[in-house]
């Protein structure tokens, strides 16, 4: 049997991504049950197999959500999908009872960036002030008695 060619391999590869199930996009079900629990009523339960139904259908959702996205941005000349193509993307659905929840998600996604941003800036400018206070000499004794060593080394070598 000859070898097979990269080619070939190839295109076994495109085949087998193209063959994607949607068994193959599981969510995490404590996310799925975290997420249902926080909507359901107190008290009430649901089985297995409603966990799982929840869990393909997020991942249908997000699939026809992220391809509506993708268009968006494509007709933007972007690769990247951002937050208003995903907006768009949910008043192309006709989904706009999430919109306002989405809008107060991206905003508060925002704020938390901005707030890392500006605590890193703060470490890194606080930790650069501490190098330059350790590359300076606290007087100008210090200075003196390295002039004074300096001068006995040389003193000694002579």
């Amino acid at each position: 049997m000859p070898p097979k060619s990269a080619a070939s391999g190839d295109k076994a590869k495109s085949k087998a991504k193209d063959k994607h199930t949607i068994e193959d996009l599981r969510l995490p079900m404590t996310a799925i049950t975290r997420i249902a629990k926080d909507v359901l009523p107190e008290g009430t339960a649901f089985g297995k197999d409603a966990k799982v139904a929840l869990a393909k259908s997020a991942a249908v959702f997000i699939l026809h959500l992220t391809n509506f996205s993708n268009e968006f941005a494509t007709k933007g000349k972007r690769k990247a999908i951002n937050g208003a193509d995903v907006l768009a993307a949910v008043k192309a659905m006709e989904m706009t009872e999430f919109e306002d929840e989405l809008k107060k998600g991206q905003a508060k996604f925002q704020e938390r960036k901005q707030a890392k941003a500006e605590a890193a800036k703060k470490r890194k400018s606080a930790k650069d002030l501490n190098t330059d206070e350790e590359e300076r000499p606290a007087s100008g004794a210090d200075v003196e008695d390295d002039v004074m060593v300096e001068d006995e080394e040389t003193n000694e070598e002579k």
